[in-house]
């Protein structure tokens, strides 16, 4: 284990410990903390539940540290993998090295955009107003990344357990 590992791994359990011992309505005083939403957005993207409860699939963004059993290697899964994996889809989870699951991603991904797509022909047929077009057609849009970003992400998670990778912070 190198220096930069070592030191990423201390920087995550000083995150870690300041979370779990604040309290809920309490200012953390960074410039990006956000305690009265619920959660905390940290410099870098790394999204974080306030409450300490690190992967609790509740539909939240969550940010996945995952860690090898015998080689010790650790993984980050969060604030920009959400973001790639919206942008990229099945190439992302593909670039993280999982061809397999990225052939199962690209149908999913045909599957969103598609829905999204027919949605919007629905909303242009549906409505004479454009205002109410244009807001329709980006919020379909806004949702149809969020949820490609989220697939990716949790395709990507399941292949690393796969691999002998568990979950949380030891």
């Amino acid at each position: 284990m190198d220096y930069a590992d070592s030191h990423r791994r201390q920087i995550l359990r000083q995150t870690v410990e300041e979370t779990r011992t604040k309290s809920p309505g309490k200012s953390a005083g960074g410039p990006f903390d956000f305690a009265s939403a619920g959660g905390i957005i940290c410099w870098g993207a790394r999204w974080e539940l306030a409450n300490g409860n690190w992967a609790s699939g509740n539909g939240r963004l969550t940010t996945f540290t995952l860690e090898h059993r015998q080689t010790g290697d650790t993984q980050v899964l969060g604030g920009w993998g959400y973001v790639w994996g919206a942008l990229l889809g099945p190439m992302y989870v593909l670039f993280k090295g999982f061809p397999g699951l990225a052939l199962l991603m690209l149908p999913l991904s045909v599957m969103v955009f598609g829905t999204v797509g027919v949605l919007a022909v629905l909303v242009a047929l549906w409505s004479d107003s454009s205002a109410i077009r244009t807001l329709v057609f980006a919020a379909l849009l806004v949702l149809g990344l969020a949820l490609n970003g989220y697939f990716a992400v949790e395709l990507t998670r399941r292949g690393f357990l796969r691999l002998g990778y568990r979950e949380g912070y030891y």
